[in-house]
């Protein structure tokens, strides 16, 4: 039986009025699940205080050692991954840290994370890749 994917988040109204729900591939729908688990804080979710990614737990931190940081950061991804998202196999996830200048008003610089994350789709064993971008202090994805 084939599996049936929904995009998230959920179109409620859809629902209410007897429509279908948009469904999605089994990629996106994986895809989906990263972005919710990196924009998600430790204890967030009521029911799974365990569930999110350290990304938050340092947002607005002086970062003086960016080594440590990013494997902090990597590490907790692929634990997260690994506990939660059972459809990806031979998980790897790669921080890179950028720096950029914002010229909004003042002059600053800001770091932007960029998160990949490749793997295998257990259920067809297809190449998996995602990635994502955030500003950190504070803390914005595009």
């Amino acid at each position: 039986m084939k599996s049936v994917y929904y995009n998230i988040p959920l179109d409620l109204n859809s629902i209410m009025t007897l429509h279908d729900v948009k469904q999605v591939s089994l990629a996106d729908s994986v895809a989906n699940f990263m972005h919710l688990m990196t924009i998600t804080k430790f204890e967030e979710c009521k029911h799974d205080p365990n569930f999110g990614c350290a990304i938050w737990d340092h947002d607005f931190e002086v970062i003086t050692n960016m080594q440590g940081f990013k494997e902090r950061i990597r590490l907790s991804m692929e634990e997260t991954i690994k506990t939660y998202e059972k459809r990806l196999s031979n998980v790897i996830v790669e921080i890179n840290i950028q720096q950029f200048q914002s010229v909004i008003k003042k002059r600053r610089v800001k770091n932007r994370i960029n998160v990949t994350v490749t793997g295998s789709l257990v259920e067809t064993n297809e190449f998996f890749r995602w990635e994502e971008k955030f500003f950190i202090g504070p803390l914005s994805y595009y």
